[in-house]
């Protein structure tokens, strides 16, 4: 089998192992050699003391990967009760610890080209299997399994950090930026109005829409290090990463499996561009997206009134959003759209020759779009006769609350439903000119919800 790692580099990782141990100051460091083992594979090397496992990738930094526990356990399965309950694009989970196992023996070691693989198992009685592998000097990837039957619906990988690492990232975070300190959870819902801030907070959850420092619609978990590393938590499940121990990660997934990757790389940005590279990159944005643009609603003459106020007075306008493009009605709230997605004609007139128009101008229209329609008209008819909304466990369509009124959610794992709301975005927004629109909503499928897939909501969310 034939090697990447040099038998001088590894004697150079091991020594540099046992000096590191000697200068430590941390009590749980092992220095006998005779102690340890070493399993290696094309980029992986694995160093296992009496107390601990020791991750390296071939590459030029210095440090671990990775650092794992053996004296506390570095895996830890939960058996969970939660309660979860949703208002208007918000979630509150309450969990209930009911058991916990922390208790890790491992019982084989091997290896094969590209991966070290452990079995052991979990307070003597339930099987586990880990996977450790590289396929490149720049990537670790971990898999952590529970097999047959075991009570557990949560798993927690603990791994070494220091006082000194920074963390950053996990998409979009809106009340803090180092993460250092903090218990994160990854899951979309809606920012909150409030996000703890009081006494705003405190009153938007009268109608459970107070939020936290965490709430947000777009939680990536890809989280990056000071110590020129990232973490990259692979799934679908409800998940959180827990940094409030100084010398602690904590990767939680409300699941049986565990996966994630660490990266190693000389600079932040090789890191984010590896990511990328496989999670995907979007387009380059047009030119206008850079400009100025306005959102207006009202109807036709008050926006062509307000966009030639505006060039009369030098402003330039590079697009103007139009929300209400659907039309607006009157709810207990005040004026809202009409959750319906085809163009209100007593507001637009030709909708496709007004955005001709303004495009004849170099403006740039922008529309609105969310996955819920309201009980009204054929649009509705139809995708309700055809089964297209998401249900409830009886069955019946799932009503949803919105402000001020009901709506139902199209069912996006329908495949007729996909193609014919995709249709429905075709015929109404591209064909009439929209050059893109506000994509609303993505954050309300309740957990609770029968989705035709028959996957679970609560992962599909």
């Amino acid at each position: 089998m034939n090697r990447i790692f040099s038998k001088s580099r590894l004697s150079l990782y091991y020594l540099l192992i046992l000096l590191t141990a000697a200068c430590s100051p941390a009590r749980h460091w092992v220095t006998d050699p005779e102690a340890a083992g070493l399993y290696e594979t094309d980029h992986l090397v694995l160093f296992r003391t009496p107390d601990r496992l020791i991750l390296m990738l071939d590459n030029e930094q210095t440090s671990p990967a990775l650092t794992l526990s053996l004296k506390e356990g570095f895996l830890e399965a939960r058996t969970v009760d939660t309660d979860a309950r949703f208002d208007k694009g918000s979630f509150h989970f309450k969990d209930r610890v009911r058991d916990r196992c922390r208790d890790l023996q491992i019982e084989e070691f091997s290896t094969t080209d590209h991966a070290v693989l452990l079995t052991a198992r979990l307070c003597g009685q339930y099987d586990l299997r880990l996977r450790f592998s590289a396929t490149d000097s720049l990537t670790l990837e971990v898999a952590a399994e529970l097999l047959g039957e075991h009570p557990f619906d949560q798993l927690i990988l603990h791994c070494a950090s220091d006082k000194n690492e920074r963390f950053f990232g996990l998409g979009a975070q809106y009340s803090e930026y180092d993460l250092k300190g903090h218990r994160v959870p990854l899951w979309v819902e809606e920012q909150g109005i409030g996000r703890g801030d009081q006494p705003i907070t405190f009153f938007s959850n009268f109608y459970g829409a107070g939020g936290d420092h965490f709430s947000t619609s777009a939680p990536i978990p890809f989280l990056l290090s000071t110590r020129r590393r990232s973490f990259e938590l692979g799934g679908s499940s409800r998940m959180a990463i827990d940094l409030r121990k100084k010398d602690e990660i904590r990767l939680e997934v409300f699941d049986s499996q565990l996966r994630f990757k660490v990266r190693q790389a000389g600079l932040p940005a090789d890191l984010v561009a590896a990511h990328t590279r496989e999670a995907g990159r979007g387009t380059p944005l047009p030119d206008w997206v850079f400009g100025t643009i306005l959102g207006i609603q009202g109807g036709q003459e008050r926006v062509l009134g307000k966009i030639d106020s505006l060039e009369a007075a030098g402003c330039p306008i590079d697009a103007i959003w139009i929300q209400d493009w659907v039309g607006q009605r009157q709810t207990s709230f005040g004026s809202q759209l009409w959750w319906y997605w085809e163009p209100d004609s007593s507001r637009y007139g030709d909708l496709s020759q007004f955005c001709e128009d303004l495009a004849g101008r170099g403006i740039a229209a922008l529309g609105y779009l969310n996955p819920f329609l309201v009980d009204h008209g054929p649009l509705f008819d139809e995708a309700r006769e055809r089964g297209y909304f998401v249900k409830r466990d009886d069955g019946s369509d799932y009503p949803i609350e919105a402000t001020g009124f009901s709506c139902f959610l199209i069912d996006l794992t329908n495949p007729e439903a996909f193609t014919w709301f995709k249709a429905i975005i075709r015929t109404h927004l591209i064909d009439n000119g929209f050059s893109g629109w506000m994509a609303d909503f993505g954050e309300w499928l309740p957990t609770d919800a029968r989705l035709f897939s028959g996957i679970d909501a609560a992962r599909y969310h």
